[in-house]
C-alpha cells in the first residue's frame, strides 16, 4: 500500500508510551502517551526508579520501523525547559500540566513518531499558485495540485514572508532578507484551493507561497513557486473599493457594536429602504433601523467619535475581565477619576451602552467563556470549551 496507509497501520499497532530519561530533574523519567496519529496525547513524570523493573529506559519501538519527528525533538526541548528548577515531583507535575495544556492547543495534530524510510519533505510537487485578489491589508490567493497530490494531500499551507527591512522593494527571495510572517493552514482540508491573507501591511511587498501536507504530516511537498505581490495604499484601496476595515480582527459580536456605535451603512442601502414605500419591514429591516436609532441617540449623547479610537477600545476591553467595571476605570486602581481621562471614559460608557441596547446587559458584567465585555460569541465559546476539554 502507500506509505499513509502503512503509516495509519503501524500507527493502530503501536499502543507503548514513549520513554524519555535525562530530560527532567529528581532523576525523573518523561512518560509520553501517543494517540493514533502519533500526537501527543498526555504526558507524566515518574520516577526511574519505579519504572525500571517494569520497562528498560531505552526503550524503543519494538519493530525498528518508527523515528522521532522534529516535532519530538522540540517536545524534548520544551519539556527540559518547563521543569528545570524545580524541586520535587509535585512541581514537576504542575509544570508539564500546564505546557500540555499549551501544547494541545496549538501542536495536538502534530505527529511524534513517522515511519522510518517515509518519503522527505519536498519529494511531491508543489501546487500551482495564483494571485487574484490584493487590498491594503489583505490578499487572496489560489492554487491547483499537481499529479496525485489532489488525492492524497490532507490539507494545504500558504506561507507569507515579507522583508526584514520593511522596505517596498521588490525582488525574489534569494535577493531580499525575508521574515515570515506566518504560516497558515487553509480552510477546507483536502479541497481547500484558495485562502485569504489578513492582516497584511499596506504598501508592502509580499512573497508567497504554498504546499500539501499528508495525514498525519507523514509527508509535505516541495513549496510552489513563489508568487510576489504588493498590497495597496489605503486611498488606492478605497478607491477601488477595498477600503481597509477592522472586520479581520473583530468578533461578530464586537463588529456589532462597532458598526452601531460608528455607522458604516452606505447612503444606498439607506436610499433602498426610503424607496421601499409601504412595504412591511423584515426582521432584518427591524434589527437595522434599532440599530440606526441606537446610533443617533449615542451620537446626539456623545458626540462623534474616531473609528481608529473605536476599535482600539474594543480590542482593549478584552484584557478587562472584571466587565463594564473595570473597562470604565480605564486602569485606575481606585475610585479616583482623573479629569483628563474624562474623554476616554465617555468614549468608552458609548461603546458599553451600545452593547447593552444590542445583547443581554447581563453579557457586559460577564459569562462563562468572559472575554471582555464585548466578546459574547457561540463559536468563541465553543473553541475556549474544546481548548479546556484538550487541556484537561
Amino acid at each position: 500500500g502507500s506509505v499513509a496507509e502503512q503509516f495509519l497501520v503501524m500507527a493502530s499497532r503501536h499502543s507503548a508510551p514513549l520513554l524519555w530519561p535525562g530530560l527532567l530533574p529528581q532523576q525523573l523519567v518523561a512518560v509520553v502517551k501517543v494517540g493514533p496519529q502519533f500526537q501527543l496525547v498526555d504526558v507524566e513524570a515518574v520516577s526511574a526508579l519505579s519504572l525500571a523493573s517494569e520497562v528498560s529506559l531505552d526503550h524503543k519501538d519494538e519493530t525498528g520501523s518508527l523515528e522521532e519527528t522534529a516535532a519530538a525533538a522540540e517536545l524534548r526541548r520544551g519539556l527540559a525547559r518547563c521543569a528545570a528548577g524545580a524541586t520535587d515531583l509535585n512541581a514537576v507535575r504542575v509544570r508539564l500540566r500546564r505546557f500540555l495544556a499549551v501544547w494541545l492547543r496549538s501542536r495536538h495534530t502534530q505527529p511524534l513518531l513517522r515511519t522510518r524510510g517515509a518519503p522527505a519533505v519536498g519529494s511531491r510537487p508543489g501546487p500551482r499558485l495564483f494571485v487574484d485578489e490584493v487590498g491594503s491589508n489583505a490578499a487572496e490567493v489560489s492554487w491547483v495540485p499537481l499529479g496525485s497530490v489532489a488525492e492524497e494531500a490532507a490539507f494545504y499551507e500558504v506561507e507569507v514572508r515579507c522583508g526584514r527591512d520593511g522596505g517596498g522593494v521588490g525582488g525574489r527571495s534569494e535577493d531580499v532578507k525575508l521574515q515570515s510572517l506566518g504560516c497558515f493552514r487553509a480552510e477546507g482540508g483536502s479541497a481547500a484551493r484558495r485562502h485569504v491573507l489578513r492582516r497584511l501591511q499596506p504598501s508592502r511587498w509580499h512573497h508567497v507561497r504554498a504546499r500539501a501536507v499528508g495525514p498525519g504530516r507523514s509527508w509535505v511537498s516541495a513549496w510552489s513557486s513563489e508568487e510576489l505581490l504588493r498590497t495597496l495604499s489605503r486611498e488606492a484601496a478605497r478607491a477601488r473599493g477595498r477600503p481597509m476595515t477592522a472586520d479581520s480582527f473583530l468578533v461578530p459580536s464586537e463588529r456589532k457594536v462597532f458598526s452601531t456605535v460608528c455607522g458604516g451603512r452606505p447612503d444606498s442601502e439607506v436610499d433602498g429602504e426610503e424607496s421601499a414605500g409601504l412595504q412591511l419591514p423584515t426582521a432584518e429591516n427591524i434589527v437595522q433601523l434599532r440599530a440606526q436609532l441606537i446610533e443617533e441617540e449615542l451620537h446626539n449623547a456623545f458626540g462623534p467619535v474616531d473609528p481608529q479610537i473605536a476599535t482600539k477600545e474594543l480590542l482593549d476591553a478584552r484584557l478587562c475581565r472584571g466587565g463594564k467595571a473595570g473597562f470604565l476605570r480605564c486602569g485606575a486602581r481606585h475610585s479616583a477619576r482623573p479629569a483628563s481621562g474624562l474623554e476616554q471614559r465617555m468614549q468608552r460608557m458609548r461603546l458599553v451602552l451600545a452593547a447593552e441596547a444590542l445583547y443581554d446587559p447581563a453579557y457586559v458584567e460577564g459569562n462563562p467563556w468572559f472575554m471582555g465585555p464585548f466578546y459574547y460569541e457561540e463559536v468563541g465559546r465553543s473553541t475556549l470549551e474544546a481548548a479546556g476539554r484538550g487541556g484537561a
